[in-house]
C-alpha cells in the first residue's frame, strides 16, 4: 500500500447497506443467507445439511441438489446469537462442486453458530460465476471447552499445550519497503524474516539482504518500471511498447543475477491502483498480457527464478473496474498460460473509511478464509502448481498503528497457514513523513523520529515466541491469541483486541467511529501444563493502545499462580481495546503427562444441527432480504436436515401500498404452496416502498416462533 487509493465501493459497503435495512425491525429474528445473485431455476436447495461440532471444529455435510449444475459451493459462517442487532457474517468459504462437506475450525467458543450452503451454477462469460440456487442453513451449533465455562466473568481464552501444531516460522515477520541503515539498533530485535522492497534499488537491497539474506527478499519489478520509464510526472504503459517493457524486466533480472543475487520477483503490484498514464485505456486482458510477458522475461533470464503475483487488494471475483485482476481468473489464466508462480500473493489491508464498528472484511482472521479459497482456487487449477500463500500487505490504515491489531495478524496469518506476511505502509495519523514507505520507520514501527512506538514491542514479543504453536482459542472474535511452548514445558501468549479502530489512537482521519473507547473486559486465560505441575510462574506484559514513543519494553509482572488439574489460570483485570498482552508461564515441573484434551474440548459434543426444530424457512434469495419494490417475496421450507417441504403451505404478510407495516394491521395476507424445491413466492409487493416504510413476513403455519421462523423481508429505495 503506497498510500490511501480512492476505491471503488467495496463488498463490505454493501454489505453495511443491507445490515442498516435489516436493523429496521428488530423483533424479526432469522437465519441469513449467502449473498448470491438471483436464483437459478435449474438449480434446487442443497440437502441432509447437518452441522456437527468438536471443541472449536464444525463439520458441515450435505447432499448435491436434486436438479441442476454445481460449479462450486459458498459457506458461509454467521453467529447465531447476533440476530439483528449486529451483521453476523463470520466468514465465507468455497468448496468444490464435488465435496458434500467442509471442516470450519477456530470457532468462538460458547457462541452459537449456523452455516449456509449455496450452490452455484457454472461459470459465464468473462469467468464470472454462474446464477446461484437457493441457500439452505444449518441449525446452530456451539464450539465448547471444559476451561472456559460460560459461568465466567468477561472473556475467556484456552491454551491447550498438549494440541501442538509444529515449529513456529514466524510468517508475519516481515516488512513492506521501510528500510533503514543497517547500524539501526532497533532492527535486531524483530528477528525479521522477509522483506518486500523497490526492484532494482540498491540501497534498499543492501539494508534488507544485511537483515535477512537475499533470499527471502521480494523485488517489486513494478517500483523499478516506475521509477525508470515516465512521461513527464506519469509512468508509461506496459502495454505502450511491449518490447520496451520486455526488455527491461529482463535486464533488471539479469543485473541481479549478474551480481549473485537471487531475489523473489513480484511482477506488479496493485494493479487495480494503476498510476500510469493512460495511452490506452487498461483492461483485463491486457493486465494478464502484463504478467504473462514480464513472467516469460523473467524466466527467459533465470529459469529457476521464483515469480509471484497477482498482489492485488484482496478480491476473489470483481468486475468493479474493467482491468480489475481478481483471484478468480487469475489463477486459472496464469495456470492456462504455464506460469508456474513460486507464490500467489494478495494484500489484506481495507479502506479508511468504514472500520467502526469494524465489520469482518478488515478483521485480522479475514485471511483465514481468503487462504482457503486461494487454496480451492490452486485444487481447481492443478497447472499452476503448488505455489505458496504470501499476504505480502496486511493490516488497514487504522489497525497498522494499534498492538491489538498487530497481534491479531500475527495470530491470523498462523491459523491461515500463510507461509509469508509483510506489514502494510500507511501516512502516519494526523501525517508526518513524506513518501512514508519509504522512510527508515520500519513500516511505521518507529515513529517520524526514529523512537519505537507499542506495535514495535509487540512485533519483538513475537519475535520470541519460540517452540511449537499450540491450539488457543477464545471466547470472544474481538480477541485474538497465538500461543507457542518450548521443550522445557514454557509457554508464551500473545494477545491482542480489536474491537474497533481505536480513534483515541488513530484520530478521525483513520477512525469515524466515535472518540470513547468500548469497556474494557476482564479476561481470564487458561494455560495447560504438564500434569506434575503444582504451581506456575508467569509474566504479564501490558502493551498499551498508542502511537507514543515508547524507547524500552513496557514493563512486566510476575507471579506465582496454583495449577490445578493441569491447568494455570491467568488473569487479565481489564484488557482494553486496541491493546495487546504478552503472558510467559514457566511451570515448576515438567516431567508429568500433559492433560488429555488435545482438541479444547474434552468430551463436550453437541447434537447434530437442527434438532431442536422441526422446520425451518429461510428466505430467498440473498443474505439481506431486501426485495426491489414491485417484486414478489420467496421462502425456503426446509425440514430439520435440509430437505425441502414440497407442496408445503407459507403464509406472507404483505404491504399493500407505501406506509404499511404488518405489525400495524395494514398488511395484505396471502398464502402459497411450495414447489418441488421447497420454494413459496408471495404476490408482487406494491410499487413504489421504500425500505424506510415497511416490512413484510412470512411463516409456516402452526410452526411457532423459532430460530429461523417468522423470517422478514425490506426493500430498498426505488
Amino acid at each position: 500500500m503506497r498510500s490511501a487509493p480512492s476505491r471503488a465501493p467495496s463488498q463490505s459497503f454493501v454489505r453495511r447497506l443491507s445490515r442498516l435495512f435489516v436493523v429496521l425491525a428488530v423483533l424479526c429474528v432469522g437465519g441469513a443467507g449467502a449473498s448470491a445473485a438471483s436464483a437459478d431455476p435449474a438449480l434446487s436447495p442443497v440437502r441432509d445439511l447437518v452441522a456437527s461440532v468438536t471443541g472449536d471444529v464444525a463439520t458441515i455435510s450435505w447432499q448435491p441438489p436434486v436438479s441442476g449444475t454445481v460449479a462450486r459451493y459458498q459457506v458461509e459462517a454467521h453467529r447465531g446469537d447476533y440476530f439483528n442487532m449486529a451483521w453476523p457474517d463470520f466468514g465465507t468459504r468455497l468448496a468444490a462442486a464435488s465435496a458434500t462437506s467442509l471442516t470450519w475450525d477456530d470457532l468462538p467458543l460458547n457462541h452459537p453458530v449456523y452455516f449456509t450452503v449455496t450452490p452455484i451454477g457454472p461459470d459465464g462469460s468473462g469467468d464470472t460465476s454462474g446464477p446461484a440456487g437457493p441457500y439452505n442453513a444449518t441449525g446452530t451449533v456451539t464450539a465448547t471447552s471444559s476451561h472456559c465455562s460460560l459461568s465466567l466473568v468477561g472473556d475467556c481464552v484456552v491454551v491447550d499445550s498438549a494440541d501442538q501444531l509444529g515449529a513456529e516460522q514466524h510468517p508475519g515477520a516481515g516488512l513492506l519497503s521501510g528500510t533503514v541503515p543497517i547500524n539501526n539498533k532497533w532492527v535486531g530485535a524483530l528477528d525479521l524474516q522477509h522483506w518486500r522492497i523497490q526492484g532494482g534499488n540498491p540501497t534498499q537491497y543492501k539494508q534488507a539482504a544485511a537483515v535477512v539474506g537475499d533470499t527471502d527478499i521480494i523485488e517489486s519489478l513494478s517500483d523499478a518500471w516506475l521509477a525508470s520509464n515516465h512521461v513527464g510526472t506519469a509512468a508509461v504503459d506496459p502495454w505502450s511498447d511491449w518490447q520496451k517493457y520486455k526488455n527491461f524486466i529482463a535486464r533488471v533480472v539479469k543485473n541481479a543475477v549478474d551480481a549473485g543475487r537471487d531475489p523473489i520477483w513480484e511482477i506488479q503490484n496493485e494493479p487495480e491502483n494503476y498510476p500510469y498514464s493512460t495511452s490506452q485505456p487498461p483492461t483485463r486482458a491486457l493486465v494478464e498480457q502484463e504478467y504473462l510477458k514480464a513472467y516469460k522475461a523473467i524466466k527467459g533470464v533465470d529459469p529457476d527464478a521464483r515469480v509471484i503475483g497477482p498482489s492485488i487488494d484482496w478480491q476473489y471475483e470483481s468486475s468493479t473496474s474493467p482491468w480489475y485482476i481478481d483471484l478468480k481468473s487469475f489463477i486459472p489464466f496464469a495456470a492456462a498460460n504455464g506460469m508456474q508462480l513460486y507464490a500467489i500473493a494478495w494484500h489484506d489491508n481495507y479502506d479508511t473509511l468504514d472500520q467502526n464498528p469494524v465489520s469482518y472484511d478488515e478483521m485480522p482472521e479475514t485471511l483465514r478464509d481468503q487462504a482457503e479459497t486461494v487454496r480451492e482456487l490452486i485444487a481447481e487449477n492443478p497447472g499452476i502448481g503448488t505455489p505458496l500463500l504470501f499476504a505480502d500487505e496486511n493490516s488497514s490504515a487504522a489497525g497498522q498503528f494499534i498492538p491489538g491489531f498487530a497481534a491479531g495478524y500475527v495470530a491470523a496469518e498462523d491459523r491461515a497457514g500463510i507461509d509469508e506476511a509483510n506489514r502494510s505502509c500507511w501516512q502516519y495519523p494526523g501525517g508526518g513523513v513524506a513518501n512514508v514507505c519509504n522512510a527508515p520507520n520500519l513500516d511505521e514501527l518507529l515513529n517520524a523520529d526514529g523512537v519505537p512506538n507499542p506495535s514495535y514491542w509487540t512485533m519483538v514479543d513475537y519475535a520470541t515466541m519460540t517452540g511449537d504453536r499450540v491450539e488457543s482459542e477464545s471466547n470472544d472474535t474481538d480477541l485474538s491469541s497465538l500461543a507457542v511452548t518450548s521443550d522445557t514445558g514454557t509457554t508464551r501468549v500473545l494477545l491482542g483486541r480489536h474491537q474497533t479502530c481505536s480513534r483515541a489512537t488513530t484520530g478521525a482521519s483513520y477512525c469515524a467511529g466515535p472518540a470513547s473507547a468500548p469497556a474494557p473486559v476482564p479476561t481470564t486465560v487458561q494455560v495447560a501444563l504438564p500434569g506434575d505441575a503444582t504451581s506456575a510462574s508467569v509474566s504479564v506484559q501490558e502493551i498499551p493502545d498508542s502511537i507514543s514513543d515508547e524507547k524500552t519494553a513496557p514493563a512486566t509482572t510476575t507471579s506465582t499462580v496454583p495449577v490445578t488439574n493441569g491447568i494455570a489460570s491467568v488473569a487479565i483485570p481489564a484488557f482494553g481495546d486496541g491493546e495487546a498482552y504478552f503472558l510467559t508461564v514457566r511451570p515448576n515441573q515438567t516431567s508429568g503427562a500433559w492433560p488429555a484434551s488435545g482438541d479444547l474440548s474434552l468430551t463436550e459434543a453437541p447434537a447434530p444441527s437442527g434438532s431442536p426444530t422441526p422446520t425451518r424457512l429461510l428466505p430467498q434469495p440473498g443474505s439481506s432480504r431486501v426485495v426491489p419494490a414491485g417484486s414478489p417475496l420467496a421462502a425456503l421450507a426446509t425440514d430439520q436436515y435440509g430437505n425441502p417441504l414440497v407442496d408445503t403451505p407459507v403464509t406472507f404478510l404483505i404491504p399493500s401500498s407505501s406506509g404499511a407495516h404488518f405489525s400495524g394491521g395494514t398488511a395484505t395476507t396471502a398464502t402459497a404452496t411450495t414447489d418441488s424445491n421447497g420454494i413459496a413466492t408471495s404476490p408482487p409487493l406494491a410499487a413504489g416502498l421504500t425500505h424506510s416504510e415497511w416490512t413484510a413476513v412470512a411463516y409456516l403455519p402452526g410452526v411457532g416462533l423459532g430460530q429461523t421462523d417468522p423470517v422478514c423481508y425490506y426493500t430498498a429505495s426505488t
